[in-house]
């Protein structure tokens, strides 16, 4: 209860001073309570020690918060200045306590000490000797110090020693500018007896300053005693504290012109912040302040301003708008944000970004309203450019996606083009379309819906997983009953865009095994476009969109995908009218090479006989002239048969070009000794001149050479009753890279061609004159086949000079690759030998279901000295082959049951190496390799020629 005392009486004065500043104030506000609640904690910390002194800082704290500080009081909770006060009042009241406690601790030491020197000398000594107090003791007229202990030693930096041997005095520790005082203070004592502690300084021997307490009594006459307390912490202390007073003064003092300051910068800054500020007051909303930003903004002076209200200076409708936002502001006391609105000035209208805040007082009343607006009509300016460049960024997006969406329909224009595989052209299609119009695209074609049978069918997916599971999510097999029924559907035919599907709808568009809300995930967008043919449905395209790209199809997007429909379907038209050409021309082809087979056999048996008959001694010359006039003309008939077979070929560009090494010389040599007989049997001369610069050896087609001279060289003997054909050869200049034009001239002095008689020349299936085809025969396609030959060649034929009965001269020029100009070696087989000692006792099996040509091939082969065998069918020629040895074997290719071309691939299966020779009327361009590639070793063409037989064996039968 004693310790408690103390605490309990500082308390208590606390809340006694608390309650005086209450009553005081009652009477008379006298503003802050600081100072009465100071003076207590001073109070008890001088009387009661730091402890008291801190409790009644607490206490006070309290107090002041609870009763002093609030909106009722000028201590308001909201301004600043308050906390910064009540932090200095604690600061300086921490100081002032710690202050008072070591003055009552020096106080109660020195009391302690003085009191117990009087009482013995015994605890004096233990004093003297508990170094706690300097004592020193001094002669009174020399001031020298006979004895000192160890306190007042260590202070003033001397040794006992020194002290004893009477070197210390009193002026060696006093510095010089306390001599004065010090003597007067020696006065003092010398007349008193006795001097009051009082502070002074020490000059310590290494000459530092030392603060002190210092108090003296005399002992007797000559001798004084000095208490020296050491307060240099104190004095330290001291100075500290005054230095923190006179700094709380100034800062005191700064303050009070900091908040006048303030006042000062808060008025600049609201008179040149940019934005317009202004007071109303609440009643008439009168203006009670305006800075010099708003002044600007509205054209108008701040003394015109002031004291008048929105009335005055704004349009009514203006004005009306203002009050009523005002009075809203003032009467639910909040914050009012307005982002814009417009306010007519002298300069014009401009737009304004205002808040309205109310200004409240103590008592909660809106005494003010404060508005503050920003002028953003240069924003609002720039917004508006924005947006129109917004707009034209827009439209220039907008004219990108076309050019995009024209580009695509370019290149699957272009890609549709290209082939007319449809296949291919869906493969085509849809690599364009997925990645630029849609993620996954599914196309099913129907080209006849009644079968319910899909014709072409193709599911893409840009991601490789969603286009397994779309194909496996099919009905099996490959005809989907639910398609079918939306292509016969009424509205099949009709597009579809769904923007974004719906369970509803994708319950009709997938299989009931399938989860609905997996498909809405896959096909979270949707196209349906439909393909009509001449009215006709024939299949649909189906374009998706799936998760998770966010993109969904637009209207745009569906009319670019229709137009995509539409180039389809016309492409897929295109190309089913191609196969069907293709069909017809391959049907013609079949028909063509039919009938030359057809014509082909009885013609070769025909000539063949001729031939053989012609050969026989002793025959007559009616007999002669008789079988002379069957081979011309069978030669004539098969003439008629090639070129009607050349004419389908040219139509349908299937004439190819080889080039193999000819013999110029040689191949002039055949046809002059092919076309002199009809020369002969004319009357005309038949001559060929060939120009030294020819050399004897060029790289072209053979075939195709001789086929157009012997055209030209025939027409020109056809049409010329009396004189000579002459052929002329020569080589044009300039050769680049070994690769020259060669010339030929074909002069003819018949009846020549009149201007009308030449339209038309190399049309086909028209000659000069409609009477000559009653004349001198022919099928009109000659010319038009050697031009597209010689064409095809590197050159042309065209018609140099022609007139009636002038003759005519045409020029045939062809681009050949020049080879050597020495004559090509001759044949190692001299066709002048008697082949039928060479190969006598060589055997031929012969497979021809024709009686006559096997009697005709019997027939050369015995006069060619072989021994042979023949067989009906290819079934008997390959049992024939595998029982018997033959030296060669001549395979005809069209015949009943199994015909040439699977008797030879039985052969070979079965392991037969020997020579198989096709003998054939299919004699198109592109069979004999044809053949060569199903396993026959060489071809010959019917009507079968003996020489070209005999040369044909000699390449495969060892003589």
């Amino acid at each position: 209860m004693r310790k408690l005392s103390p605490y309990l009486i500082s308390i208590l004065a606390v809340v006694i001073t608390c309650a005086a500043k209450i009553f005081i104030n009652s009477f008379l506000p006298t503003g802050s309570p600081f100072l009465l609640f100071f003076t207590a904690i001073t109070v008890s910390a001088w009387y009661g020690g730091p402890k008291q002194g801190f409790v009644a800082l607490a206490v006070s704290v309290f107090f002041i918060t609870t009763f002093f500080m609030g909106p009722s009081t000028t201590m308001a909770w909201s301004d600043p200045v308050t906390y910064a006060r009540l932090a200095l009042f604690m600061l300086d009241a921490m100081v002032v306590t710690l202050v008072c406690g070591e003055l009552v601790k020096t106080r109660i030491s020195a009391e302690g000490s003085l009191s117990h020197s009087r009482r013995s000398e015994s605890k004096f000594r233990s004093i003297f000797d508990s170094n706690m107090i300097g004592l020193l003791f001094a002669d009174i007229r020399t001031t020298k110090v006979f004895d000192a202990n160890e306190y007042f030693l260590k202070l003033i930096g001397w040794s006992a020693e020194e002290v004893a041997a009477g070197k210390l005095f009193w002026k060696d520790i006093t510095p010089p500018s306390s001599l004065g005082n010090s003597q007067k203070m020696i006065e003092v004592l010398k007349e008193n007896g006795k001097v009051e502690p009082f502070q002074k300084e020490y000059m310590r021997k290494d000459g530092k300053i030392v603060s002190v307490l210092v108090g003296s009594a005399r002992l007797d006459e000559d001798s004084v005693v000095t208490f020296v307390l050491d307060i240099s912490e104190r004095r330290n202390f001291e100075r500290a504290m005054e230095e923190l007073n006179s700094q709380l003064e100034e800062r005191v003092s700064s303050r009070t012109a900091e908040l006048s300051q303030s006042q000062k910068f808060l008025d600049s800054v609201v008179e040149n912040i940019p934005n317009m500020i202004f007071v109303k007051e609440a009643k008439e909303l009168r203006f009670v302040r305006f800075n010099r930003a708003g002044e600007t903004l509205l054209g108008y002076s701040r003394d015109d301003l002031l004291g008048k209200n929105d009335y005055d200076f704004f349009p009514k409708e203006e004005a009306d708008l203002f009050t009523a936002k005002d009075r809203e502001v003032l009467e639910g006391k909040d914050i009012i944000d307005i982002p814009e609105e417009t306010v007519s000035t002298k300069t014009g209208t401009r737009y304004l970004h205002t808040r309205k805040i109310p200004l409240i007082d103590e008592s909660g009343t809106a005494k003010y309203l404060l508005g503050i607006s920003e002028d953003i009509t240069l924003r609002k300016e720039a917004e508006l450019q924005l947006l129109n460049l917004m707009r034209e960024q827009s439209a220039r997006v907008e004219a990108e996606r076309t050019a995009e969406r024209f580009e695509l329909l370019s290149k699957v224009t272009a890609a549709l083009g290209q082939t007319m595989d449809v296949k291919v052209m869906l493969d085509s299609f849809a690599r364009i379309v997925v990645p630029g119009v849609a993620d996954g695209i599914r196309i099913e074609i129907a080209l006849n819906p009644e079968r319910k049978e899909i014709d072409h069918a193709l599911v893409t997916h840009r991601d490789m997983e969603k286009e397994t599971a779309w194909k496996g999510s099919r009905l099996q097999p490959y005809t989907p009953v639910q398609d079918f029924n939306y292509l016969n559907s009424p509205d099949g035919a009709i597009p579809k865009l769904i923007s974004i599907t719906t369970p509803e709808f994708m319950s009709t568009q997938i299989p009931a095994h399938v989860d609905v809300e997996a498909a809405l995930a896959f096909a979270r967008s949707m196209m349906i476009i439909p393909f009509v043919s001449y009215g006709k449905l024939i299949g649909f395209m189906k374009l998706i969109i799936s998760d998770p790209n966010p993109r969904r199809f637009t209207d745009v997007d569906f009319e670019l995908a229709k137009d995509l429909g539409r180039r389809l379907t016309i492409s897929i038209e295109n190309a089913t009218l191609f196969e069907k050409a293709q069909d017809a021309s391959r049907a013609k082809s079949a028909f063509l090479a039919n009938m030359s087979h057809e014509i082909r056999t009885p013609l070769g048996a025909m000539l063949g006989f001729a031939e053989l008959v012609g050969e026989a001694p002793n025959l007559t010359d009616e007999q002669k002239h008789a079988t002379s006039t069957i081979i011309r003309n069978g030669q004539q008939l098969l003439r008629i048969v090639d070129e009607i077979l050349d004419l389908s070929k040219v139509e349908s560009e299937r004439i190819s070009i080889e080039s193999i090494p000819v013999s110029v010389r040689k191949l002039l040599e055949d046809i002059e000794s092919l076309m002199s007989l009809r020369a002969v049997e004319k009357n005309l001369t038949l001559k060929f001149i060939i120009d030294p610069s020819v050399p004897d050896q060029i790289i072209s087609d053979p075939t195709r050479l001789r086929q157009v001279l012997i055209n030209l060289i025939g027409n020109a003997i056809k049409f010329t009753h009396k004189g000579e054909v002459t052929v002329q050869l020569e080589l044009l200049e300039p050769v680049i890279n070994n690769s020259a034009k060669v010339r030929c001239r074909i002069t003819d002095s018949g009846i020549g061609m009149s201007e009308v008689q030449r339209k038309g020349l190399f049309e086909p299936f028209t000659q000069a004159d409609g009477s000559m085809t009653r004349r001198f025969g022919g099928t009109g396609l000659g010319l038009f086949l050697a031009r597209n030959l010689a064409r095809r060649l590197g050159g042309d034929v065209v018609l140099n000079k022609s007139g009636a009965g002038e003759g005519s001269e045409f020029v045939f020029t062809f681009t050949a690759t020049l080879g050597s100009s020495k004559p090509v070696s001759a044949s190692p087989i001299d066709h002048h030998q008697n082949v039928a000692e060479l190969f006598k006792g060589a055997r031929v099996l012969i497979v021809d279901d024709s009686a006559d040509n096997r009697d005709l091939l019997g027939l050369f082969m015995a006069k060619g000295g072989f021994d042979f065998d023949t067989a009906e069918n290819g079934q008997e020629g390959v049992d024939k082959a595998l029982n018997e040895e033959f030296d060669v074997i001549l395979m005809d290719i069209q015949m009943p049951g199994m015909d040439g071309i699977e008797a030879v691939k039985t052969l070979r299966k079965k392991n037969y190496h020997g020579p198989v020779i096709a003998l054939t009327a299919h004699a198109m361009k592109g069979d004999r390799e044809r053949f060569l590639a199903e396993g026959f070793d060489d071809y010959v063409c019917k009507p079968i020629q003996r020489e070209a037989l005999n040369e044909c064996l000699q390449r495969h039968v060892q003589p």
